[in-house]
């Protein structure tokens, strides 16, 4: 009965490595430029099926038949832009592994670079205040009393 297991496992495993394998393979068929096309697009891409990854790293069967998809629209020669559409108008702007550079998505390009700007801007006022303070030294002179009794506290008396 342990064996049974073990043998039963066994199978399971080289059928679903064979299965990859053979995802694999149909991925051969592409030309270079087809495949590096093809690449290009799968990293452009979050999967609708696996939350939080690119479609490129999603093992489920329902990603591995959409990339088939992509694939058989790569070697059809449609170009990356309407194979692009084409995933958005199905599955949504959600699957963008980046914001779009442009409309709404422009302002998740600027928004970082905005703040940093003004970060930059804050420390470079602060810094400059901070120089001007050094320089103009106390705004009240000390009187000679408080001198004195500074000068009777550094000798010790």
């Amino acid at each position: 009965m342990r064996y049974l297991k073990f043998l039963l496992l066994y199978v399971v495993l080289v059928s679903a490595g064979s299965l990859s394998v053979a995802h694999n393979l149909s991925a051969m068929d592409l030309a270079p430029q087809e495949q590096a096309r093809f690449e290009a697009i799968l990293n452009e891409m979050m999967s609708p099926y696996c939350a939080g990854r690119s479609l490129r790293d999603c093992p489920s069967s329902a990603a591995g038949e959409l990339k088939d998809k992509i694939r058989e629209r790569v070697h059809g020669g449609e170009s990356d832009q309407k194979i692009l559409d084409w995933l958005f108008s199905v599955y949504g702007d959600e699957m963008r592994a980046l914001p779009a550079k442009h409309g709404f998505g422009l302002l998740a390009w600027l928004t970082p670079a905005a703040f940093l700007l003004l970060g930059l801007g804050t420390l470079l006022t602060w810094l400059s205040f901070r120089r001007h303070e050094k320089l103009e030294g106390p705004s009240q002179p000390l009187d000679t009393e408080m001198i004195r009794r500074i000068e009777a506290e550094i000798k010790g008396e």
